[in-house]
């Protein structure tokens, strides 16, 4: 079983987030789990090498969301006591790239041919 919170480790990886200021992204996370979900049947118990994959293929779902939303964010600096952004955003193209490759990884713990998912998600 993939939580939400395994998923947002590997997310602030990927983003280069400091773990213990990033729970504002919970639910990109949940949401790059669900993406996968819908893309095929996540095993329930995965061995440690495929759950890695999972993860990180569903943090790249998350990764992608997250350079969206900056991108809409971007030339406007805002700050709240739980949030800043600043006008730099995630390049867009540079997540959906890593999306696609941590997507091709998973997809044989998926039980899916690498070239299904480059047909799912380009």
């Amino acid at each position: 079983m993939i939580t939400a919170q395994e998923v947002l480790e590997k997310f602030c990886l990927l983003a280069g987030l400091e773990p213990d200021k990033s729970e504002q992204w919970l639910t990109l996370c949940q949401l790059g789990i669900d993406e996968l979900a819908d893309m095929a049947t996540l095993p329930e118990t995965p061995s440690e090498a495929d759950k890695n994959k999972l993860l990180f293929a569903c943090a790249g779902c998350a990764l992608l969301r997250y350079a969206l939303s900056e991108q809409a964010g971007a030339g406007r600096d805002f700050k709240t006591p739980e949030l800043s952004m600043d006008s730099s955003s995630y390049p867009v193209e540079a997540a959906r790239e890593l999306r696609r490759d941590l997507l091709k990884s998973a997809a044989s713990c998926l039980g899916l041919h690498s070239s299904v998912l480059k047909r799912t998600v380009g």
